[in-house]
């Protein structure tokens, strides 16, 4: 076999599938050092000790890699399909997932600590872990083989996966799992040796092809040792540029955007580099879904898209790789140059996700005075590297691998390094971890190390400092002396100041924090100096961030001083030309509405509150419907009516036929609600006439809105009922099945209100209807709904009203309906006398056992032993008859004896 370097202008052909023979030399090594690990035993005369399961491990890791080495090279032979690419290391897992089930291999993982108060510490997953791991060796062994295209690329990142996890295994020798990892070092350091000697050969230029074997043969050696080794989680640290790989190629791996058969670089002949690589195709090949991931990959800046490229109009989008991507960045590469970058990023990311175990290997006199300084001065990396060194760095953990909190500061140095760079997740996240190092200073130390470094950020040249410094005040206010806190206060003031947006926008997002820890005096004296300067600035992006630290603020004075200070901001930003400024105060309307108080409420925000409901802004309407039931709950009860049916009324009549269905939809989320509070006349006389304009709606989510809440409007006001019974009933035979299911829901609380003599003449018919509906969850919910309203009116009135027409369903020529009058029977038996149940329900149940559907038959012994429950038959009969009926349908009756 032998092919053609496209990268190259030479025409010499290249030998393919050298996989297969570094795959066989590591066989070959593997089963000569067999003996090696395990003949120990005999030499020492203790026979008796042999390690059993070690061996059987260590022989299904050499089956599963041989297994995985005879797939490759069958792929490289045959070229297999994706689909059958993805079987392959599915079936050659398979002996390695029996063995850990036989082996009893923990399937409990370890909780992250940021869910650890919802799930607890562990998670024992079962039978999905097999799942995990199964997906594991599959991913392990197809994102090797994503990721090529260049020279070397394959085996280089295979090495340095290969060289990271030996690393990592001669780390944890001295823990608790040693021995797991010397095992992954039997499977490891032979794979090394041969895969350094084929790299020599692959490099560029390449005078070998490694082919598919490869990239399954390490795949698999990859994922044997990290589930046999125990570390299948920690695995997935190591496989992280895999992991952006895949995600970045899944639109176009799973077909969603055009995928060429070969996505590897372009190579330019004229130059000798390589570009980017493209794919085009016509418009019409692109699904709504892929146009719409085009546009945000495109928009984000993560490809490049040009469109009407051509005489059809085609479009043309780079290739969706790591390597396209990193072109992209850094533009026409030397292929040799590309390799060596793609994988320096491969080896920092696996080196900086593991600091936390290098810095416990050296320990915490060599972290201080060695590591620390030399990330310091290390920073220039790529984006990736360093997001990932900012995160480690503020782990509590890492405080403890330095020397606990009296050494926190040594690690301020790279924090505040990163959080100058011009990236913003890493400045953001260098802040994030600013913040949880803070926590661990003492006073002396703050004020020693932290407020030096806040003041040497603000102060930066670049704003990217002053940025960062902004997140940074509020953490160790409250630690400082008055004369720092003077200091403090005096540096944040310049930055509300900045002739940079982004700084200010950064001041104001921070502003409230600063201020929950700020005293009441000098909230007042200077603090509202700067909150003035925000609230006021010509960019409405910090406006708009001044409208949300307002509350905060104001929870922190008197109500003379709200009424003076920040109710005239409120006012202004209600009328603020932004839309976006007005959508925030419209978005926490409520909040600041509690932090005003009712009396300030009166005189000035309803009247503000008014003027967004009218906002020419359809999102501003929306945002301030969705904040009417909490801003009318909240007035003042003397002046509550009035207000609301003299201000707010007309504008929620406006909005009843707005001609934006978003605003219609948030108003039918809440308007139900109003009605408890404006009281019975008040909701008959102008709310009822809303409500049945929403419940004949032309929007679906307008009407399944305004249907989810008719039980608040009802309860004390059940002469509602008989207004809305005609839209309802109209509503009732909706095309949209959601809206149908809401009104099922509801039918109870409905028929309550009615009593049983209306019922009966406007709604039990519609009951029944909804018993053969199409769609099975409208079949479900009318179910339940026939047995709550037998729970109100009585197993009397079911016998009369409701079981024959249930029962007459039984010789429906429609299977589904006869399963759902078992369903229905299943579920009355619960709420009907004992004679009711023998006389009118057995005797159909009896006879649906006969049926020819065995789903049917299933039913029936399901529901025969819960009319046993409730019934006197013997065990026995009930036995027998479920025997003579049953006989056809073995499992059925095995059901129906364990049941009983």
């Amino acid at each position: 076999m032998f092919g053609k370097d496209l990268n190259k202008k030479s025409e010499d052909k290249v030998p393919e599938g050298l996989g297969v023979v570094c795959g066989a030399v590591y066989l070959m090594s593997m089963f000569l050092f067999i003996p090696v690990p395990f003949i120990r035993p005999y030499f020492l005369g203790e026979k008796g000790v042999f390690e059993h399961q070690e061996f059987a491990h260590f022989l299904c890791a050499l089956l599963c890699i041989c297994c995985m080495i005879f797939l490759g090279f069958a792929d490289d032979v045959f070229d297999l399909r994706w689909r059958h690419k993805l079987v392959m290391p599915t079936l050659a897992s398979l002996p390695l997932l029996m063995v850990y089930l036989v082996g009893a291999g923990s399937t409990t993982i370890i909780v992250p600590k940021p869910l650890r108060f919802l799930l607890g510490f562990d998670v024992n997953l079962g039978i999905l872990y097999y799942v995990f791991m199964g997906m594991l060796a599959i991913f392990c062994t197809n994102s090797i083989n994503i990721l090529a295209g260049i020279n070397g690329i394959e085996v280089g990142q295979s090495v340095v996966i290969g060289g990271s996890i030996v690393a990592f295994n001669l780390l944890e020798l001295p823990s608790s799992w040693g021995s797991k990892h010397v095992f992954s070092l039997y499977l490891l350091l032979p794979f090394m040796g041969v895969s350094l000697a084929l790299l020599k050969h692959n490099w560029y230029p390449s005078r070998v092809f490694v082919g598919d074997t490869y990239c399954y043969f390490a795949g698999m050696t990859f994922a044997v040792v990290g589930i046999l080794g125990h570390f299948s989680k920690t695995m997935g640290l190591f496989f992280m540029p895999q992991v952006f790989n895949f995600l970045y190629s899944a639109p176009q791996l799973f077909g969603l955007i055009p995928c060429p058969r070969h996505r590897l670089p372009k190579f330019d002949p004229a130059t000798g580099l390589v570009g980017n690589s493209y794919a085009e195709f016509l418009p019409s090949e692109v699904g709504p879904v892929g146009h719409i991931l085009l546009k945000l990959l495109a928009m984000f800046g993560l490809v490049s898209l040009d469109t009407n490229v051509g005489t059809k109009g085609e479009m043309r989008v780079s290739n969706l790789t790591i390597i396209n991507f990193v072109l992209r960045v850094i533009g026409p590469t030397h292929e040799r140059t590309l390799v060596i970058y793609m994988l320096a990023i491969q080896l920092r990311l696996n080196s900086i996700r593991k600091l936390s175990t290098i810095a416990l290997a050296l320990g915490e006199e060599r972290t201080r005075s060695e590591l620390l300084p030399f990330l310091t001065d290390t920073l220039d990396d790529d984006d990736e590297v360093l997001w990932a060194l900012a995160e480690q760095l503020g782990d509590k953990d890492f405080v403890v691998l330095v020397g606990g909190p009296e050494y926190a500061h040594t690690l301020l140095p790279p924090l505040e390094s990163l959080a100058t760079v011009e990236e913003t997740v890493v400045r953001d996240k260098a802040v994030e971890s600013l913040r949880s190092v803070a926590e661990h200073h003492s006073k002396a130390h703050v004020e020693e190390y932290f407020v030096p470094m806040i003041k040497r950020l603000a102060s930066g040249e670049w704003f990217t400092s002053r940025t960062s410094a902004c997140g940074l005040f509020s953490v160790v206010y409250a630690n400082c002396t008055p004369s720092t806190k003077q200091d403090l206060r005096t540096a944040f003031r310049a930055l509300c100041g900045d002739d940079t947006p982004m700084v200010r926008r950064a001041a104001a997002a921070k502003l409230g924090e600063l201020a929950k820890v700020m005293e009441a005096e000098n909230v007042k004296q200077d603090l509202m100096g700067m909150f003035h300067t925000l609230a006021n600035d010509e960019q409405d992006s910090v406006r708009l961030l001044a409208v949300e630290a307002c509350a905060a603020i104001s929870s922190l004075l008197s109500k003379e001083d709200i009424e003076q200070l920040i109710i005239p901001i409120i006012n202004a930003a209600a009328k603020d030309k932004s839309w976006r400024v007005r959508y925030m105060v419209a978005d926490k309307f409520s909040e600041l509405q509690k932090t005003v108080g009712p009396e300030l409420t009166k005189v000035n925000l309803v009247y503000a509150f008014a003027s967004l409901l009218k906002d020419p802004e359809a999102e501003v309407r929306a945002a301030t419907s969705n904040r009417l039931k909490d801003f009318c709950s909240s007035l003042g009860e003397e002046y509550r009516q009035e207000a609301i049916l003299t201000q707010i009324m007309p504008c929620i009549q406006q909005l009843a036929t707005d001609t934006n269905q978003h605003v219609k939809s948030a108003l039918a989320s809440v308007i139900m609600s109003l009605s408890p509070i404006v009281g019975k006349e008040s909701t008959i006389e102008h709310l009822l006439p809303l409500f049945l304009i929403q419940l004949k709606d032309e929007c679906p989510e307008v009407r399944l809105n305004i249907i989810s809440s008719l039980e608040s409007v009802n309860k004390g006001i059940s002469q509602l009922s008989q207004s809305l019974l005609p839209a309802i009933v109209e509503l009732a035979e909706d095309t949209k099945w959601r809206v149908r299911l809401a009104i099922i829901e509801y039918i109870p609380l409905l028929a309550e209100q009615l009593g049983v003599e209306v019922f009966e003449e406007k709604l039990n018919n519609l009951c029944m209807q909804w018993l053969i509906d199409n769609v099975y969850a409208i079949r479900e919910a009318a179910t339940v709904n026939v047995r709550n309203l037998v729970e109100k009116f009585g197993s009397d009135w079911a016998r009369v009203s409701i079981l024959p027409k249930v029962l007459n369903m039984s010789q429906d020529s429609n299977y589904l309906h006869r399963m759902t009058t078992l369903f229905a029977v299943n579920l009355l038996v619960d709420v009907c006398t004992p004679d009711v149940i023998r006389t009118s329900m057995m005797p159909v149940v009896l006879k649906l056992g006969q049926d020819n559907v065995a789903n049917v038959k299933f039913n029936v012994a399901k529901t025969l032993t819960k009319i046993a429950k409730r019934v006197d038959v013997s065990i026995l009969t009930y036995r027998i008859l479920t025997h003579r009926i049953l006989t056809h349908h073995i499992l059925t009756i095995q059901y129906a004896y364990v049941v009983h």
